[in-house]
């Protein structure tokens, strides 16, 4: 860490080499974990099943072609609200209402209209940052946000996955459910394993826009059981 006057700056002690390789391992992992999400997709599509399919062995140009065939429905972005209805001013009011409204009454009088809008523009960005379709990082950029972005959609697929293959119908699905904290042990847990590979900080359950990214993994996994 350098120091200037009183101010701390903090001055980047590895080389360029080392940036890079810590990029390609970035890559590679990304590369993985969208390989696996693409196999998931593949799978609730009806795709058969192919044993020796390696994904991250593929050429650019068919690797183009899965996603493009397979992750188009990995768009759908926040799952617990409508991010495009939040930028109309009526739906925006109706909401900061209805937060309000939930508040206990000592926790009312510290709220302000400055306050709901930033938590508003908060949950705008988290729409947008899952907004990001998987695969579409490139060599050299990928960063922890593509991560748990293609993490988001993998972890949603795969859950909903394993409880169609286990055959439990409509009626007993309610019983699958996880509460909250069991689904950001869960999530952390299978992600962080990929964010340390790649050199970048875990899951973090004070970091506000991860601990919502799991509360929207949280919303789309209990709307598919009372579908």
């Amino acid at each position: 860490m350098a120091v200037k006057g009183k101010e701390y700056t903090y001055t980047d002690k590895r080389g360029v080499q080392e940036l890079e390789t810590e990029q390609r391992t970035a890559y590679g992992v990304y590369d993985e974990l969208v390989g696996k999400l693409v196999c998931e997709m593949a799978k609730q599509g009806g795709a058969p099943k192919d044993e020796n399919y390696d994904y991250t062995l593929l050429s650019a140009d068919k690797k183009k072609e899965e996603r493009k065939t397979w992750l188009k429905e990995c768009n759908y972005g926040m799952w617990f609200a409508e991010g495009a209805a939040l930028r109309d001013n009526e739906i925006r009011q109706q909401l900061c209402d209805k937060i309000c409204r939930l508040l206990p009454e000592e926790k009312k009088a510290s709220v302000t209209e400055e306050k709901l809008d930033d938590f508003i523009t908060l949950l705008l960005s988290l729409d947008y940052f899952l907004g990001e379709r998987p695969g579409s990082a490139e060599k050299g950029k990928v960063t922890r946000t593509s991560m748990i972005v293609a993490f988001y959609y993998y972890y949603n697929a795969r859950w909903e996955n394993r409880l169609t293959d286990k055959g439990v119908p409509q009626k007993d699905r309610a019983r699958e459910g996880k509460n909250f904290h069991d689904v950001f042990r869960e999530f952390a847990g299978q992600v962080d394993p990929y964010l340390e590979k790649a050199y970048y900080q875990p899951l973090n359950g004070k970091n506000i826009i991860d601990l919502l990214a799991v509360f929207s993994s949280y919303a789309y996994i209990n709307d598919f059981m009372i579908q």
